[in-house]
């Protein structure tokens, strides 16, 4: 949430100049709860990071997850990540898709190698190094009236 009250200020235009280009956008904001939010990071992902398998392991598990999910029509469940890519291929919208599961599985590896690795996912938007960060980032006090 700050990062997005952040980006509402107009000050980051080089990041996302489609969004956030239109100035000061912080008024529109009326109010943020957040409930057990940990501002400062949390040391259980680092916690969680040990328990998991090794990060080749982890993500051969995910990305089969991912196409396990995505790969029948309808989906078993819209992960609405098809910004990433994590849907099935069609040569046209009227017909069937003709991906295979392996084929999607071997196209997602690349996209959720750099989703896991990136810092664009929970574990690191809650660690101590991204609550750091968002904290560089965003670190005006935010006033809304």
């Amino acid at each position: 949430m700050r990062l997005l009250v952040e980006l509402m200020s107009g000050a980051h235009q080089d990041r996302h100049a489609a969004y956030f280009s239109g100035g000061n956008r912080q008024n529109w904001i009326k109010s943020i709860v957040t409930l057990g939010t940990p501002h400062k990071g949390t040391t259980v992902i680092d916690v969680v990071r040990g328990i998991l398998p090794p990060p080749e392991e982890a993500l051969d598990f995910i990305n089969r997850l991912v196409v396990s999910v995505s790969f029948r029509i309808p989906r078993i469940y819209d992960l609405q990540l098809d910004h990433w890519g994590f849907c099935r291929l069609c040569l046209r919208e009227s017909e069937a898709p003709n991906e295979t599961f392996i084929e999607m599985c071997t196209r997602i590896k690349g996209i959720v190698d750099q989703w896991w690795n990136g810092h664009y996912n929970g574990f690191y938007d809650n660690s101590l190094e991204g609550m750091r960060d968002l904290n560089d980032f965003a670190s005006q006090p935010v006033s809304i009236v």
